[in-house]
C-alpha cells in the first residue's frame, strides 16, 4: 500500500522520472530499498508478537532498551565525551522504566488499586466475595 502511494505522489508531482534515472545509475539502489523493507517488516511483526506475548509494558521496555543500546553503541563507535549529566539522566531513564515494570506487575498480581473487599450474590444463591488476593465462592445462609 505504501508503495503504492508513494509511487502515485511522484508520479503527480513528476519526481519519478529522477528516481529512475538515480536507480539506472545505482543498480544496487533497489536491493538496499527491497532489504531495509524487509527488515523493517521483520522488526514490526517481532514487535507486535512481544506486545501479544508479554503485554505493552514489556513490549515498551524492550523498545527503550533497544534505543538505550543504539545510543551506548554510538558512544562507543564514535567515541564522545560523557559527562556527569549523561549518567543522571541515564540512571533516571532506568529508574523509570524499573518503576513501571514494578508497578505493573503489582497491578497483575492483584497487590495494586482496584482490589477492594466487595462481596456479591450469584443467581445460584452463592456468595463470591473477593479479598485482595483471591476470590471465594461461599453458600448463602
Amino acid at each position: 500500500v505504501g508503495c503504492i502511494l508513494i509511487l502515485s505522489f511522484m508520479t503527480f508531482s513528476g519526481h519519478l522520472n529522477d528516481a529512475m534515472g538515480v536507480a539506472l545509475v545505482r543498480p544496487n539502489l533497489f536491493a538496499s530499498l527491497f532489504m531495509i523493507g524487509l527488515f523493517l517488516s521483520m522488526a514490526v511483526f517481532m514487535h507486535i508478537r512481544l506486545i501479544k506475548e508479554s503485554g505493552a509494558v514489556i513490549g515498551v521496555a524492550v523498545a527503550t532498551l533497544r534505543e538505550v543500546a543504539t545510543v551506548i553503541l554510538s558512544y562507543i563507535v564514535y567515541p564522545k565525551s560523557f559527562s556527569s549529566m549523561h549518567g543522571i539522566s541515564a540512571l533516571l531513564v532506568l529508574s523509570g522504566i524499573l518503576l513501571t515494570m514494578t508497578c505493573s506487575s503489582n497491578q497483575s498480581t492483584g497487590t495494586g488499586r482496584g482490589t477492594n473487599g466487595t462481596t456479591s450474590t450469584t443467581p445460584s444463591g452463592g456468595r463470591l466475595s473477593r479479598s485482595s488476593t483471591s476470590i471465594e465462592l461461599g453458600t448463602n445462609r
